[in-house]
């Protein structure tokens, strides 16, 4: 795959998430196969959800079971900042999990690992993201949009409270006369928090609301067919080849944007 982009986009989180044929537990095998170590930080069980946590993959990761599914989040572990010193914003706001590309290689390899060996049936198999480009205000923020977007003209000076989500289906060339969903959505967006100084004598000022960091936002929720459209479990030996080809659906977003289909 390609790691290069016309604009940076620092993650937000990443997900993997199957859908079996009949409910299953995540267990202590998932969490080494996906991340090679033998057990995780948290381990959580109530309400027919079952949830496994830890640093792993470059982030927080977390295998989560529920009635009909798993998923698999990678995301950045919350911080505690020095208030001392000042609070980094944009790009380096401490949200990120990272560049989209290269957070996406150690995701990539441990949950294709796991997906290989999946020993269930599958109806479905989905790959989501949302992830940010920094930018240093409002009208570039709606630049930047502009030049991602095929299907809508953006009026930078004009414009606000602009979302824009399209499902541009597009043949699979694993799965023979089926179309995988290509949901993408987009949107300026602003992550503000309330910022506290320190004055020179130590002792904290009023904090402010402020712009933590602002940019178009990318989500993306690419997948096979729901099991209303195809009932049938997927073929096990292309699990993997499925998941490789919404990975590379991904990239080509990241790449390039909005990607019409003919």
């Amino acid at each position: 795959m390609d790691d290069s982009s016309a604009v940076e986009w620092r993650v937000l989180n990443l997900r993997l998430s199957v859908f079996p044929t009949q409910t299953r537990d995540v267990s202590l095998d998932d969490w080494k196969l996906l991340t090679g170590s033998d057990s995780p930080e948290t381990q959580i069980q109530q309400f027919g959800m079952k949830q496994l946590s830890g640093s792993a993959l470059g982030g927080l990761s977390i295998v989560a079971s529920l009635p009909g599914r798993i998923d698999i989040v990678l995301m950045q572990r919350p911080q505690i900042t020095d208030m001392s010193s000042e609070f980094p914003r944009g790009a380096d706001a401490p949200i990120f999990v990272g560049d989209f590309f290269k957070v996406l290689a150690p995701f990539r390899e441990g949950t294709s690992r796991w997906l290989e060996n999946v020993g269930f049936d599958v109806l479905r198999v989905a790959f989501g993201a949302t992830m940010l480009s920094p930018c240093k205000d409002r009208a570039e923020s709606y630049t930047r949009l502009g030049s991602l977007l095929k299907s809508v003209k953006v009026v930078p000076q004009s414009m606000r409270d602009l979302t824009f989500v399209v499902n541009w289906q597009t043949p699979s060339r694993v799965l023979s006369g089926t179309s995988l969903n290509r949901i993408t959505k987009w949107a300026p967006l602003e992550i503000r928090g309330r910022l506290e100084a320190r004055t020179a004598s130590g002792s904290p000022s009023p904090a402010i609301d402020a712009i933590v960091v602002e940019g178009p936002q990318l989500e993306l929720d690419l997948s096979t067919p729901a099991p209303e459209q195809n009932p049938a479990p997927l073929p096990q030996a292309p699990l993997l080849p499925i998941y490789e080809e919404l990975l590379e659906l991904a990239t080509e977003n990241a790449r390039a944007g909005e990607i019409p289909c003919p």
